[in-house]
């Protein structure tokens, strides 16, 4: 059991140091809305094979690690943690979710760990789509 949580906390880390991970939801909000970046929001369990799948195998492949650096606030939450809305909880872990500086979510979440190409294209659709979110804001701001 020792041994399963020190490889857990050791995937986050190494994840967290290379994508300036937040450490909490609140903080990745903060940092989304000054950005102007989504978040992505990864409900996980340190017991779920498929969850250290997606943090070892594809959040750390180069090309994954890169896009998500360069253009998304990430998250890691695990399911036993508590300071988190509610409603981003998902019927299995991994869930991923993309959210909006205010922490809505843009999108339905992913459930499961998706090939790294799969995922490569939603973060390409969530990274075209956060534009138009903001672009909406920004008229509905200039209106008032």
């Amino acid at each position: 059991m020792k041994i399963l949580i020190m490889v857990a906390l050791l995937s986050v880390l190494s994840f967290a140091g290379d994508l300036n991970l937040n450490k909490s939801f609140d903080q990745a909000k903060v940092e989304s809305k000054k950005t102007n970046k989504p978040i992505m929001f990864v409900y996980s369990s340190q017991r779920c094979k498929w969850c250290r799948y997606l943090e070892q195998e594809i959040i750390q492949d180069p090309k994954v690690k890169k896009v998500l650096k360069d253009n998304f606030i990430s998250i890691i939450v695990d399911a036993s943690d508590n300071t988190y809305p509610y409603q981003l909880r998902t019927q299995g872990t991994p869930g991923i979710w993309f959210l909006d500086f205010k922490g809505r979510p843009l999108f339905q979440p992913i459930n499961g760990a998706p090939k790294k190409e799969m995922f490569l294209n939603a973060l390409d659709i969530v990274q075209k789509e956060y534009v138009k979110v903001l672009k909406e804001i920004s008229k509905v701001k200039t209106k008032k």
